[in-house]
């Protein structure tokens, strides 16, 4: 790929409601679009979205970093997948939401070579936090989702262990809960919550902070996420489940895990509040390497509005994908 010109545009993009991340309440997303024309012409979209708490660069440094990138020191040795051990390309800055932006654009143009683009429906799950009002939580499970992320520690564990009892009693047959209390939970409380709802969880998303801890976790299905930033896969049992954030780690980490063979079913994109831009990269990379699993990309209806001219179409528990969006 040849790099004939660069734009970049910032924008932000505020909530319908506050999100609780980290001890703080989020009111919306800064994010910057990257919009790059290649030797035909061609023009293709990443978004550049750090989260603080998940990124350790800021939206400004990101934008730095990409003003000091010249289309002309660019020239053909951008690729896809861009492996983060691949310092020797001009794409590979470092910082992780400017890289992940980079492999949008680089897998589009990938995807175009290939020719490979069609409609298609992707399966998603369901995000809820214990203390949503009752009848948006009810609006929420009527969806027919396959999989729920429920988000823990906000309160005691007493009162979310009540909370989630009340929540098993009105989920669907087939509907399994992925538990994520942000590292926060005790040996003793993950058994006791596997004990009493084994039958309707389907894992527990890194209830402690190292990988080692999580591994050891003998007899409960395990997801791993933050663990991984600075791993190698090569160490990891394949009947793990692994969450990747691609604006984090980049889509080269999920094609990875797969180079790797490990199973596709246990492989979940999730998103950080990401815009259609980014969402149309993820889908395009579940519906071409067939990933199966009901994938994290709930934030986006935190999203009051999007970047693009109309809302990816979102019905229930699936999000399709669908030609014809451009760039509002």
């Amino acid at each position: 790929m040849i790099i004939h010109e660069i734009k970049v545009e910032q924008v932000h993009l505020p909530f319908v409601r506050s999100f609780r991340h980290q001890g703080r309440d989020i009111l919306g997303k800064d994010l910057a679009i990257l919009t790059v024309y290649d030797e035909h012409q061609r023009l293709y979209r990443g978004e550049i979205g750090p989260l603080s708490g998940v990124h350790r660069e800021n939206l400004r440094e990101s934008i730095s970093a990409l003003s000091k990138q010249k289309p002309e020191d660019l020239g053909e040795s951008g690729s896809w997948p861009l492996h983060r051990h691949a310092f020797g390309s001009p794409y590979h800055t470092g910082i992780a939401s400017l890289d992940s932006a980079w492999e949008q654009v680089l897998f589009q143009r990938w995807l175009d070579d290939k020719g490979s683009q069609s409609e298609f429906t992707a399966p998603i799950a369901g995000l809820i936090t214990l203390d949503r009002e009752s009848n948006a939580l009810q609006d929420l499970l009527k969806q027919n989702f396959k999989s729920i992320k429920v988000k823990l520690g906000r309160d005691s564990f007493d009162a979310e262990l009540k909370a989630l009892e009340q929540l098993v009693d009105t989920l669907a047959s087939g509907t399994r809960l992925r538990l994520d209390a942000n590292q926060s939970l005790s040996t003793a409380q993950v058994r006791k919550l596997w004990d009493k709802f084994y039958d309707q969880i389907e894992f527990f998303e890194e209830p402690f902070p190292s990988l080692e801890q999580n591994l050891a976790l003998d007899g409960v299905p395990i997801a791993l996420d933050e663990c991984l930033w600075d791993r190698e896969l090569d160490e990891l049992a394949k009947d793990v489940y692994v969450v990747v954030k691609p604006m984090r780690l980049g889509l080269s980490r999920a094609f990875e895990w797969l180079a790797k063979g490990h199973p596709k079913d246990r492989l979940i994109l999730s998103s950080c509040f990401d815009s259609g831009i980014a969402l149309r990269s993820y889908l395009r990379f579940i519906q071409h390497f067939e990933l199966s699993a009901s994938h994290g990309l709930g934030t986006y209806e935190y999203l009051a509005h999007d970047v693009m001219e109309s809302r990816m179409p979102w019905e229930g528990s699936t999000m399709k994908l669908e030609e014809g969006y451009s760039y509002d």
